[in-house]
């Protein structure tokens, strides 16, 4: 929000980020109200969300100001000794939470991310919540839900702002683990002809099957024949690394996290 004078007043959840959220929320089709939290580093995690500063929140009054990063994540135990921000740490700083419609996001953005990365992406978790899919073992496997959620919805929102595709959710998924490999008998740096037909044979669940014709379908559009250089041991892209053409890499990638993450349930 801006004052009289046309600058952005302190008190006021940053007219940039209001911006994006509502251009994402409408881009995305989503009818009803994005909220988000702003967890700051000197706050305590216990502190209500009716006595944060109001620059911290939108959209988040009523009943959600009854609530705190407490509330809305428990674990690790979580009290008055414990930051804002230290308990999104497990989160890489930003999450959306189904069961509280709410998003949360470090005042700072870790990882390598900016902030409106982590809002294009905890927003299309919305998206995909409005689309009926869940979030639950029980429904389908979080690798499915992380990788359709960056090539169906926050991978367009790049494109569309001339930036680079993200292609890889977390850095464990450029491999499989050893003992997964050992158990689909294939090396532990796969190429995509010999991870992707193990992979799909496994994908079961109707939740599974349907994102996966979704990412299936959103891959094979052209800006996914590119190649795009990405670095390993970092989220960040860089131009000193290795190129890989985007659609075989995001391919592989939720292949070998999809796998890995089964092989481990199993085990």
């Amino acid at each position: 929000m801006t004052n009289d004078s046309g600058q952005q007043d302190d008190d006021r959840f940053p007219d940039e980020d209001v911006a994006l959220i509502e251009e994402t929320r409408k881009f995305f089709g989503i009818d009803r109200e994005v909220r988000v939290v702003l967890a700051p580093a000197d706050y305590p995690a216990d502190k209500l969300f009716r006595d944060y500063d109001r620059k911290y929140l939108y959209h988040v009054d009523g009943d959600f100001g009854g609530k705190s990063v407490c509330t809305v994540i428990p674990r690790p135990p979580c009290s008055n000794d414990t930051r804002a921000d230290s308990q999104l740490e497990q989160s890489r700083g930003g999450a959306y939470f189904p069961d509280h419609d709410l998003i949360l996001i470090s005042e700072e953005p870790t990882g390598g991310f900016t902030r409106k990365q982590v809002l294009v992406h905890e927003i299309g978790h919305i998206r995909q919540v409005c689309q009926k899919y869940v979030l639950d073992p029980a429904h389908g496997s979080q690798s499915m839900w992380e990788y359709h959620n960056i090539a169906v919805n926050e991978n367009p929102v790049r494109f569309k702002d001339g930036e680079q595709a993200r292609l890889i959710y977390d850095d464990p998924d450029w491999t499989l683990t050893s003992s997964a490999a050992d158990h689909y008998q294939m090396r532990a740096s796969p190429n995509l002809e010999d991870v992707w037909g193990i992979f799909k044979g496994h994908v079961t669940g109707t939740q599974d099957l349907k994102m996966l014709e979704e990412f299936e379908n959103t891959v094979e559009d052209k800006a996914y024949d590119t190649e795009q250089q990405v670095a390993r041991g970092s989220l960040k892209v860089t131009s000193r690394t290795h190129k890989y053409k985007r659609r075989d890499f995001i391919k592989t990638r939720l292949a070998c996290r999809f796998l890995n993450d089964l092989h481990k349930a199993r085990t």
